[in-house]
């Protein structure tokens, strides 16, 4: 009888499997969200505001300067804008916390997001948004980025979320509807655009927009 004694590698050989299952998986899970919701891969690219001729508008909570092809009335927590040249509607709206801000912070507080992110409930709502719109390929964090993504960019072409330079503002942006989110100081701004307008005159809009 011959013993054989080559080392038996089956520890390795486990955990290589293991390792070889577990990349399968992941792949096979980020190749079907890419092809079922490509816009949970896009992440925050830079935006510079425009000059533009303006109007000013000043509100009791807000002043903001509008492109002068615009007119605009009065609404509940801000202003309609529209421009039938350019066939646009947009609004501006001052809010205390975004929509739905507290079941999303709680949708956070599992062990799992802790683990990614840290405790959500110490962090300011735009570096926390950032924290999770920069991440592209992270699983655990697709649902949290999800929430944050307008309904209307699922599958989008032309679908890309901005940054916007000098301030803490998200800009949703198609060719035919965009979002803006901007925080100054404890308040929200939320720019709603329906149509055609450039990226760089929203995000002059936006930034334009001072608390009184």
């Amino acid at each position: 009888m011959v013993l054989d004694k080559r080392p038996r590698n089956n520890g390795i050989n486990y955990i290589a499997g293991i390792l070889i299952i577990g990349l399968s998986i992941y792949f096979f899970y980020i190749s079907l969200a890419f092809k079922n919701s490509p816009e949970l891969f896009l992440t925050p690219e830079p935006v510079a505001a425009e000059d533009f001729p303006f109007s000013q508008i000043t509100l009791e909570t807000f002043s903001v300067q509008i492109p002068l092809s615009f007119e605009y009335t009065p609404a509940d927590a801000g202003l309609e804008l529209f421009s039938a040249k350019d066939r646009v509607r947009a609004s501006i709206k001052l809010m205390d916390t975004l929509p739905e801000e507290e079941q999303w912070r709680q949708s956070l507080s599992t062990p799992i997001m802790g683990f990614f992110i840290g405790d959500a409930r110490g962090q300011e709502t735009y570096h926390l948004m950032r924290r999770i719109l920069d991440q592209r390929y992270n699983p655990s964090l697709m649902g949290a980025k999800s929430r944050l993504i307008p309904a209307w960019m699922k599958n989008g072409p032309d679908a890309r979320i901005l940054a916007i330079d000098n301030g803490q503002g998200i800009l949703y942006y198609t060719r035919e509807r965009s979002l803006g989110v901007l925080f100054i100081k404890d308040k929200v701004i939320l720019v709603s655009v329906e149509g055609h307008m450039d990226m760089s005159v929203i995000a002059g809009t936006m930034l334009s927009t001072t608390l009184i």
